[in-house]
């Protein structure tokens, strides 16, 4: 049996001085707007001799102002169709980075920065294929760290797909090495295998 536990979920940022950059985990979010997530029925989580395995939503924000404040509000409607709203101050603790709570957040974190490497280095081959240089202009750097994509969008028909070679340039190669060993490190501390597939996929980029 399975019983929902509330309808028409919404959870929104309200923020003076951050501005959200990404968020991860949720596809029905909007970073302008400050809509972190919308569920139409919301159901519980399995609970094994484990614990409970849910989804887990990340924001990456930007400070903006020394004097920022941060609320968050959910409105949902219960199973008897009563609408209610709750709201909380989230107050962001000045810690030193990396700082991590939690594994979970943890794992989120170092998986965020995986997926945004990956889809920098596509970009990247991508515009370069169009100028036809050759050169690609790396986004990722020691300074700026590892940014936010840009979503790239193309003008497809419904019959057509867009596909490249398997491209790695010498700058991503280096990239890729040193976000290994970072990865490689972090899978370690975390004590979790399932990790490894991402560092065969960096392999196989590496060697390429």
């Amino acid at each position: 049996m399975v019983t929902p536990l509330v309808f028409n979920l919404n959870l929104k940022l309200d923020t003076n001085g951050f501005e959200i950059e990404k968020v991860y985990g949720s596809p029905e979010a909007n970073e302008a707007t400050g809509q972190i997530m919308k569920i139409n029925t919301l159901f519980p989580s399995a609970t094994t001799e484990e614990g409970t395995k849910g989804g887990l939503v990340l924001l990456k924000l930007k400070k903006t102002s020394q004097d920022a404040a941060m609320k968050l509000k959910v409105t949902y409607e219960d199973r008897s169709g009563k609408s209610a709203v709750n709201e909380m101050k989230v107050n962001v603790p000045e810690v030193q980075p990396d700082y991590f709570e939690n594994n979970g957040l943890r794992k989120g974190i170092l998986l965020s920065r995986y997926a945004d490497l990956m889809k920098n280095w596509m970009n990247d081959e991508v515009r370069a294929e169009q100028v036809k240089t050759g050169t690609v202009k790396v986004y990722v750097n020691s300074e700026d760290g590892i940014v936010v994509p840009v979503d790239l969008n193309f003008s497809l028909n419904e019959w057509e797909h867009q596909s490249s070679p398997l491209v790695v340039s010498s700058e991503y190669k280096n990239l890729f090495t040193g976000f290994r060993t970072y990865f490689e490190s972090e899978k370690q501390i975390l004590g979790d295998e399932t990790l490894s597939k991402e560092i065969t996929i960096l392999d196989k980029l590496i060697s390429n």
